[in-house]
């Protein structure tokens, strides 16, 4: 591709989506971006970030496939689990390489709950799989049944089939302060206030020994601006399995980061003590999400070039909480 031509963008306003959106700006000044978001009220801030705001729903299937059909590089960091979304963003894709035109470009974000053991008893199994980027038998044993895995699979077959030039980034835990026009906090630290201010305690499932990766935003945003770089390369010679990444830059375990969430947390009076409370996965509640241990190497995504700067959250947590809760969260 002589230039990075136009790009789509869903999900600019989110923490992931939107912090892609302002780092490709800068490095792509010329760009012509276009971020389909679903409040106008946030149009201003997405045209001052440097994307033209189509205003629409996910609903509008038909305008998300005309959309996808007329870009050259579709960035997906909305939804990693609407199926139907997926299934019009492909459809325009494929109808754009039908009619001759130059294949496009689809960049998904997945997330690695794809991976989850299922495990409830919030101890680290150290028999357990590890998921490896670099396995193309690893990714290939991806299912529908599997957390993600009904969007994952049909986009791993459109770029098996090859009217679309698949990449899909699938990244454990995220966190740090994003960047983007709108949201900057992550998901995950939203999901944790509401949960722990709800329970009165920062909670684990039992030890709390069991792992995860975990990648820093700022380390994320790099690795989609390698992809981007892949995709202005040319059309790709690896398969579509072949462009499945697991950009993970280390483990951790549950009961590592969220003692250092409960002691933030107990300062701002939203939990009664600074310490960790360890309960059941029955008495858990949204908290029993975070009782498996979902394993991971990036061994693939670090052969494209990526070091990431952050090697543990165990630095910036704390103050990314405060920041959060400062404003709001």
């Amino acid at each position: 591709m002589d230039s990075i031509g136009s790009i789509l963008v869903f999900g600019a306003s989110g923490y992931v989506g939107g912090s892609v959106l302002v780092a490709l700006r800068k490095k792509y000044p010329d760009a012509l971006i276009k971020a389909f978001i679903r409040s106008p009220e946030q149009a201003e801030a997405i045209r001052a970030a440097g994307a033209n705001p189509i205003i629409g729903t996910f609903g509008e299937l038909d305008k998300v496939a005309d959309l996808s059909h007329d870009a050259d590089i579709v960035l997906q960091c909305a939804d990693s689990d609407n199926v139907e979304l997926i299934t019009a963003i492909l459809r325009g894709m494929k109808r754009r390489k039908d009619e001759g035109k130059r294949v496009g470009s689809l960049i998904h974000t997945s997330g690695t709950a794809i991976f989850l053991d299922g495990s409830k008893t919030g101890k680290f199994d150290p028999n357990g799989k590890i998921w490896n980027d670099s396995s193309i038998e690893d990714i290939k044993s991806i299912t529908t049944s599997m957390w993600h895995g009904p969007v994952d699979v049909p986009i791993l077959k459109a770029g098996e089939e090859g009217y679309v030039n698949t990449y899909i980034i699938c990244p454990p835990g995220i966190y740090g302060r994003g960047s983007g026009p709108v949201s900057r906090n992550t998901l995950i630290y939203r999901f944790w206030v509401n949960a722990f201010r709800n329970a009165h305690a920062a909670t684990i499932v039992g030890e709390g020994s069991n792992t995860t990766g975990m990648v820093h935003i700022d380390d994320l945003v790099d690795f989609f601006l390698i992809i981007f770089g892949q995709v202005l390369a040319g059309e790709p010679k690896s398969n579509a399995y072949e462009r499945y990444f697991v950009p993970s830059s280390f483990e951790t375990t549950a009961k590592s980061v969220i003692s250092i969430i409960a002691k933030v947390l107990h300062a701002h009076g939203i939990v009664d003590s600074p310490e960790v409370k360890s309960v059941t996965f029955e008495e858990a509640g949204q908290i029993g999400f975070f009782t498996s241990n979902t394993r991971v190497k990036g061994d693939r995504a670090r052969t494209m070039g990526w070091i990431p700067k952050f090697t543990s959250p165990l630095d910036v947590v704390g103050e990314d909480m405060d920041a959060a809760l400062a404003e709001g969260l």
